[in-house]
């Protein structure tokens, strides 16, 4: 893939040491973000990508409909846990997804002052790993590029949490010219405005059809639908929660509405497709995996900003989006990583005991201790009522980082 980037960008094909060094921390980069890349698998036809070099960084600045790929190339089809099946399955290809009314094609601005054309828009707005749906990886890279899974002694309030996410969309495109903060909302009384905006701008639409975005907060959820309290809920016409189903609120969703496509023209917009993930809680826009991460966040925290010995100057980090192993083989994402001063451990919640998922800890972990330094485990299916074996493993940490 390295060879085929520098043979379709570089005229002569080659770099010098600066260049070289550029071309290798992109590719890393994408792959650390989970960004599809085209693959040379068929290398008879002309490369499914192009690179452009924008204010002396390099972008991809076209990936076409993967239906380039050949049938065995593992970037054919992007996999994400079906919210039917509860299996993977393969997720829609554009075309489908325009069929069904919406198609998330987000573009980043990447335009000089100078430059008014339309072609140094770069896909984007990927983020963490493949195993996502894709409006999930949209939210959690939002929150990763506005720092706001970095837990400190000072929380910001919810509002201003929610506002620095909606600045976080101003410089990508939902369709060309036609920006994502103009059509993003964080409550459902946004809903109103952004249809009026929708309808308005009806005839700008050229890639896809007319849709915003909308990111909420709920109590609970209850299949397919948004539950905000016991006389209001919001229903969506599909709904993926990957491997959360059984994790209780509160909840953050996002979700696109559109005009359904069997209402096309009508004016009847609805919540159309969406994702959701459990939070840490009510006034914190953190993401856990489950109902164990949020008791040993919730504790971390305790721990390190209210006990009476706590170490203020502590710094939580959740992470969103998978990285690289030293390799640069290996996509690992450590559940937390605590943080003082020059000194950083890791802390593992075990959530399970079946075999396929202690191999792949076995895997991961010495990744992790070799990446960011001493790893501590916890294993939340074991007896723990009072919480006594995950203090022992605080007190551990404290020593650890002091």
């Amino acid at each position: 893939m390295r060879d085929l980037i520098l043979r379709r960008f570089f005229v002569n094909g080659s770099l010098d040491a600066d260049g070289n060094q550029a071309i290798t921390k992109f590719l890393h980069h994408q792959r650390e973000l989970g960004r599809w890349i085209a693959c040379s698998c068929k290398p008879t036809e002309e490369a499914a990508f192009t690179i452009k070099l924008l204010n002396e960084k390099i972008y991809i600045a076209a990936v076409p409909s993967r239906k380039q790929h050949a049938q065995d190339c593992p970037f054919a089809r992007e996999i994400i846990m079906s919210p039917i099946a509860g299996s993977l399955q393969p997720a829609p290809r554009v075309g489908e997804l325009l069929e069904q009314g919406v198609i998330l094609n987000l573009h980043r601005d990447t335009r000089n002052d100078s430059d008014t054309k339309n072609d140094s828009y770069v896909p984007s707005m990927t983020g963490a790993s493949w195993r996502e749906p894709k409006l999930l990886r949209i939210l959690w890279s939002l929150i990763h590029q506005e720092k706001l899974n970095i837990i400190t002694r000072s929380t910001l309030p919810i509002e201003d949490q929610l506002a620095k996410i909606h600045a976080a969309t101003i410089p990508y495109f939902l369709d060309r010219d036609l920006r994502m903060s103009d059509y993003f909302g964080t409550s459902i009384s946004a809903i109103m405005d952004i249809k009026t905006r929708l309808i308005e701008s009806r005839e700008r639409w050229k890639n896809c059809r007319p849709h915003g975005i909308i990111l909420v907060r709920c109590r609970s959820i209850e299949e397919k639908t948004l539950i905000f309290s016991d006389k209001f809920n919001f229903p969506l016409k599909r709904l993926a929660r990957p491997g959360l189903e059984s994790t209780k609120g509160p909840h953050i969703a996002i979700f696109t509405i559109a005009e359904a496509p069997e209402r096309q023209g009508s004016g009847w917009f609805e919540g159309i497709m969406g994702a959701a993930c459990p939070i840490a809680d009510w006034n914190t826009l953190i993401p856990v995996e489950s109902h164990n991460e949020r008791v040993a966040l919730s504790r971390l925290r305790w721990y390190f900003y209210e006990s009476k010995i706590a170490l203020p100057d502590v710094v939580i980090i959740k992470p969103l989006i998978d990285v690289m192993d030293d390799s640069g083989e290996i996509p690992i994402r450590p559940d937390f990583i605590i943080q003082h001063k020059d000194r950083q451990v890791v802390l593992e919640v075990m959530g399970f005991d079946d075999a396929a998922y202690q191999d792949r800890k076995e895997r991961t972990i010495p990744l992790m201790r070799s990446k960011y330094g001493e790893v501590f485990t916890y294993s939340a299916h074991t007896p723990d009522p009072d919480g006594k074996d995950f203090f022992n493993i605080l007190r551990e940490i404290r020593r650890s980082i002091l």
